[in-house]
């Protein structure tokens, strides 16, 4: 399936360091499994994002922010893009963060009057 939200990334910079101050929303914070994307504006109106997953086996995932991942017109964007990236691999998560995924995306779906 291709990525839905794959028009939002613009270019990488496959050379591009890991951005090291980020800010983090946590998409789901259960006791088996957290969810967590991770976004910094690099400069403005130029936004890079990753994600922070510790799974129900106790295994982590994560991929930091970084300009060689692409970036972003907007912090909304980023998170939409990694929602939807995740949303690719839907089954491997728990049921509860199944929804914490869907539901996330539907709110960054939704654009507000006041961006």
């Amino acid at each position: 399936m291709p990525h839905p939200f794959d028009y939002l990334r613009h270019e990488e910079y496959p050379d591009a360091p890991p951005i090291e101050d980020y800010t983090s929303e946590t998409i789901s914070d259960s006791r088996d499994e957290t969810i967590t994307i991770l976004t910094a504006e690099v400069e403005p109106g130029k936004w890079v994002a990753g994600y922070s997953v510790f799974w129900l086996n106790h295994r982590h995932s994560f991929l930091a922010p970084s300009l060689a991942n692409g970036w972003f017109d907007s912090q909304r964007a980023a998170k939409l893009y990694y929602l939807g990236f995740m949303h690719g691999y839907l089954r491997f998560f728990t049921m509860d963060n199944q929804s914490a995924i869907i539901n996330a995306i539907n709110k960054y779906q939704q654009a507000s009057l006041f961006e």
